[in-house]
């Protein structure tokens, strides 16, 4: 998944909801370049007898909404009691005891969200939540509608709901497993359940943030992100775990994962009154071209890794030759016999730059070629299929009607 924004600027987002803005105001965060950025305008202030608070954040220009789904109120403050007493500690018991059952403001939000959806239908749905908003956007995504409505999520700090979910909850879940960034810090007390090594029984890819322990002292500013650190180009930084691979892949992954959990679905509702012939050839095209599209979209992403990679590892050697002509500090030399030194010592470009690029290079050519491979056997599959429908009108009024099953 490729968002438009920083992890950064994603957590500044987040961050919002915790603002407090009226119908009409602007969602605005400091971007990375230190610019004030609006987010969207607020059309709707979440609150209810549940505790349920948040906020629905349309964009006009990219028909986007972004939805914020508040975290608990510090003890002590006004409408910590549903919070807390009615919901975390509840909450906290059914995960442990796999309860399959969630509290009245989890099931408020997920009620929410289908209504957000019914409200502004040609829209898609980003989803930002912290803590207890956490368990709420896990929820809320289990029961969601439509799938296919649902764009950018990103949660932090919330407990691991999975094991509250029911079986279909989960295989809803699972579908939009690879748009879904549920970020992890292993020293905050309150996000708990996590396997340490990867994102199995999970909602989402869960990044596990390198975080700094910031001691048991200060435990509320490490579960307000405060432990976070990033790299230098805004990108957080995470421990070296299968989350890293999962997430560069992300868009590849949900393209066959999403789209196998539509096809699965499309299936069951066919299967009522049994399959006919022309039924099972749409669903076993539509596979075919859900499982040619995500391998495609794989070998592309990693060929253009692999590029990344091969152009830097040029660049950097190009700058270990140049220096070959810098005279080190005290030498009277100058550059050109410097040069002259480090070439007689078989220091010389064919052994830097031009040995960087033989290694590297037919591992790329290779990558290149992969994803041509896989790009043309897309192309030929979706051919074929166009192909099929051309000689038969009837079947492909039929392929029409079936493709706009949800």
């Amino acid at each position: 998944m490729t968002s438009k924004y920083s992890d950064r600027e994603n957590k500044r987002i987040s961050e919002e909801e915790y603002s407090n803005y009226q119908v009409g105001d602007d969602v605005t965060i400091t971007n990375d370049k230190g610019k004030v950025q609006v987010i969207g305008t607020v059309r709707e202030v979440i609150h209810d007898e549940t505790g349920l608070d948040g906020y629905v954040v349309e964009n006009l220009e990219t028909k986007e909404l972004t939805v914020l789904f508040q975290g608990s109120k510090a003890p002590g403050q006004e409408g910590d009691w549903p919070d807390w007493v009615e919901n975390n500690i509840p909450m906290v018991w059914n995960i442990l005891t796999y309860k399959k059952s969630v509290t009245p403001q989890l099931d408020a939000a997920a009620n929410k969200l289908n209504q957000i959806l019914k409200d502004y239908p040609d829209s898609k749905v980003n989803l930002y939540a912290h803590s207890l908003g956490s368990m709420e956007v896990q929820i809320s995504l289990a029961r969601v509608d439509d799938i296919t409505r649902i764009g950018e999520v990103h949660i932090y700090q919330g407990p691991n709901i999975y094991p509250t979910l029911t079986e279909e909850e989960r295989l809803k879940a699972d579908a939009m497993k690879y748009r879904i960034i549920n970020h992890v810090d292993e020293y905050d007390i309150i996000a708990f359940g996590y396997n340490s090594k990867n994102s199995d029984n999970a909602v989402g890819i869960v990044r596990h943030v390198d975080s700094k322990n910031l001691g048991v002292d200060r435990f509320i500013e490490q579960h307000m992100w405060g432990g976070y650190l990033f790299n230098a180009d805004n990108s957080l930084k995470v421990k070296n775990d299968t989350s890293r691979y999962e997430y560069h892949f992300s868009t590849s992954l949900d393209i066959a994962r999403s789209g196998m959990y539509l096809n699965l679905m499309k299936k069951r509702k066919m299967l009522l009154d049994g399959l006919s012939r022309s039924e099972e050839i749409f669903l076993d095209s539509d596979q075919a071209q859900l499982i040619s599209s995500g391998l495609s979209s794989a070998a592309k992403t990693a060929f253009e890794t692999i590029n990344k990679i091969t152009e830097q590892a040029h660049s950097e050697a190009e700058v270990i030759l140049s220096s070959t002509r810098t005279v080190p500090w005290g030498f009277v030399s100058s550059a050109d016999e410097v040069e002259e030194a480090y070439y007689a010592g078989g220091i010389t470009r064919a052994s830097i730059v031009n040995d960087v690029d033989s290694y590297f290079e037919p591992m790329e050519e290779k990558a290149k070629k992969l994803s041509e491979d896989f790009e043309n056997l897309e192309i030929q599959i979706k051919s074929s299929i166009t192909d099929m429908l051309k000689k038969d009108n009837e079947l492909a009024g039929e392929f029409n009607e079936w493709n706009k099953m949800k």
